[in-house]
C-alpha cells in the first residue's frame, strides 16, 4: 500500500527531518510512503512522480496512483484536483468548516455540553451589549480566524469599556467612552464574529493559557491522544497563543500548581475528554476526520471549558510522538482503502463536502 504526502514544493525538495522519518516509519509498517506536490500528478497515465527515501538518499521515481492522500487541506487553489484525486484515493485530511458552523451542534451534543461556553453567532452590536452586560467581559474572535487573529477582549467599566485587540501579531489596548465603543463596534464586519463570555485562565502570575490536545485516530480508526500541553502568554496578552510571543509548559507540571486540591481529578477529566469529544464530534461529518486540535480553557474553579476545534493542528512542539501515531493513521486509512476496492464501495471515492465548498 503507498500513500502520498503532498506538500508545498520547498517542502518536497528541502524535506525536513521529520518528513524523512515519517516516510522511514511508514516503511516499517509496511507502507511505501512518498513525498510530491499536486503538480506531479499525471491523470492520463494514473501515475505520481514521487521522492522516497532509501539507503541515506532522496530518490526519484514514478509511482502508481496511491491508495491515501496525506494532503495539504482544500482551498480554492487546490480543490479542483483534490476533487479529482477523491475518485482513486482516499484522502486523509479534511476542513471541519467555521467555528460559527460548528457552535450550533456543539451546543446540543451530550458529550460537549458539560464544556460547551455559551457562545453566540454575532448579527447585532446588540447581542455583544447584553452578553456584557450578563458577563462583565467577552472575548468576540472572527468564525474563521486563526492563529488569534482578530481576537479582541472586551470589559466594562463604569465609565465605558476597555478593549484588547490582537493585531499583526501584537495587542493594542485602548479605554473607550460609549460613543468611541459604539463606533469600534461598527467598524468590525460584526457578522463574521462569534462572542463568548470570557473565562478567566490565568496563572498566578496573570499568565494567560489554554490546554491543547492533538488527537490522531490510530490503526483501528478510534482517536487516541497524541499529547496535551499548554500554551501560556505573558502578562496581560489577550490570547495564550504561541503564535504572538507564548510558550509551551507541559500540562501535569500546570496542573499541579495551579489545582493542587485536584490534580489526578483534573488530570483524568482531560484525559477522558480527549477520547469521548472527538468521537462525538466525528459523528457529526460524514467524512473521516484523522486529526483534531481540541483547545480546553480551565477556570479558577477547576472546570474545564472546550474553546476551540480545529482540523490541521500543528504538531511543532510534539513531532515525536505525532509522527509515530499519524504512521498508525496511514495503516487505518490504506486498510480502508483496501476493503473499499475489495468489495468496490464506491461510496469511499466520493468527493466530501469540505472539497465541494470550494468547486
Amino acid at each position: 500500500m503507498e500513500v502520498a504526502i503532498i506538500r508545498g514544493q520547498y517542502q518536497v525538495t528541502h524535506p525536513d527531518v521529520y518528513l524523512r522519518n515519517l516516510v522511514i516509519v511508514a516503511r516499517a509498517h509496511g507502507i511505501n510512503a512518498y513525498l510530491c506536490t499536486f503538480d506531479d500528478f499525471n491523470f492520463e497515465k494514473n501515475k505520481v512522480d514521487g521522492s522516497f527515501f532509501d539507503n541515506g538518499e532522496w530518490i526519484n521515481r514514478e509511482f502508481s496512483f496511491p491508495s491515501v492522500i496525506d494532503n495539504i487541506l482544500v482551498n480554492k487553489n487546490n480543490a479542483e484536483i483534490l476533487n479529482k484525486l477523491s475518485k482513486y484515493t482516499l484522502v486523509m485530511n479534511h476542513r471541519i468548516g467555521s467555528k460559527s458552523s460548528m457552535y450550533p451542534f456543539l451546543k446540543n451534543d451530550p458529550a460537549f455540553k458539560p464544556y460547551f461556553i455559551p457562545t453566540v453567532n454575532v448579527t447585532s452590536k446588540q447581542q455583544i451589549l447584553e452578553m456584557l452586560n450578563e458577563y462583565g467581559s467577552v472575548i468576540i474572535k472572527p468564525g474563521n480566524g486563526r492563529l488569534a487573529r482578530g481576537i479582541v477582549k472586551i470589559y466594562k467599566e463604569d465609565e465605558g469599556f476597555k478593549t484588547s485587540t490582537v493585531i499583526d501579531n501584537s495587542e493594542q489596548d485602548n479605554h473607550l467612552d460609549n460613543t468611541q465603543f459604539d463606533s469600534f463596534l461598527n467598524n468590525l464586519s460584526l457578522s463574521s464574529y462569534v462572542c463568548q463570555p470570557l473565562i478567566d485562565t490565568t496563572t498566578d502570575d496573570g499568565n494567560p493559557f489554554h490546554v491543547r490536545m492533538l488527537v490522531r485516530k490510530n490503526e483501528m480508526g478510534r482517536f487516541e491522544l497524541v499529547k496535551s500541553y499548554v500554551e501560556i502568554g505573558v502578562l496581560n496578552k489577550v490570547v495564550s497563543n504561541m503564535h504572538v510571543g507564548g510558550g509551551l509548559v507541559w500540562l501535569d507540571t500546570l496542573i499541579d500548581g495551579l489545582y493542587p486540591e485536584k490534580p489526578q481529578k483534573l488530570l483524568h477529566e482531560l484525559n477522558e475528554m480527549s477520547t469521548t469529544l472527538p468521537q462525538a464530534f466525528q459523528d457529526h461529518y460524514s467524512y473521516s476526520i484523522s486529526a483534531l486540535g481540541i483547545d480546553v480553557a480551565i477556570d479558577k474553579d477547576g472546570h474545564p471549558w472546550v474553546m476551540e476545534v480545529n482540523a490541521g493542528p500543528g504538531h511543532e512542539y510534539v513531532k515525536l510522538e505525532d509522527l509515530e501515531l499519524r504512521v498508525r493513521t496511514y495503516v487505518y486509512l490504506c486498510r480502508q482503502a483496501k476493503d473499499a476496492k475489495s468489495f468496490s464501495n464506491s461510496t469511499s471515492y466520493e468527493t466530501a463536502a469540505d472539497i465541494k465548498r470550494y468547486l
